[in-house]
C-alpha cells in the first residue's frame, strides 16, 4: 500500500513538471535515475546533430566525419547495449 501511494506521488509531481523535463527525464532515466549510458548517447547525438546541421548550412554538403569519431560513437554505442543486456535477462 505504501509503495503505490509512493508511485501516485511520484506521478503527480512528475506531471507537474515543466514538459521539456519531462521529456529529458524519459529519455535519460531508468528506475527513476538519469542512467550514464542513456545520457552519453544522447550527447553525442546531439554533438553529431549540431556538427550535421551547421556542416549542411555552411558548405550545402553533407559532412565527413573522421574514422576516430566514429570510432568512439561505436564504443559508446556498444557501452548502451552491453548495459541494455542484463537488464533484459533480469526482466
Amino acid at each position: 500500500m505504501r509503495e503505490r501511494l509512493a508511485n501516485y506521488r511520484w506521478q503527480s509531481a512528475y506531471f507537474a513538471w515543466p514538459t521539456w523535463k519531462g521529456v529529458m527525464y524519459d529519455l535519460l532515466a531508468e528506475n527513476n535515475l538519469i542512467s550514464f549510458h542513456r545520457f552519453q548517447i544522447f550527447v553525442w547525438t546531439l554533438i553529431l546533430g549540431l556538427i550535421f546541421v551547421a556542416n549542411v548550412y555552411n558548405e550545402l554538403a553533407m559532412p565527413q566525419f573522421s574514422a576516430t569519431l566514429l570510432g568512439l560513437l561505436g564504443i559508446g554505442a556498444g557501452a548502451y547495449v552491453g548495459f541494455k543486456l542484463p537488464e533484459t535477462r533480469a526482466q
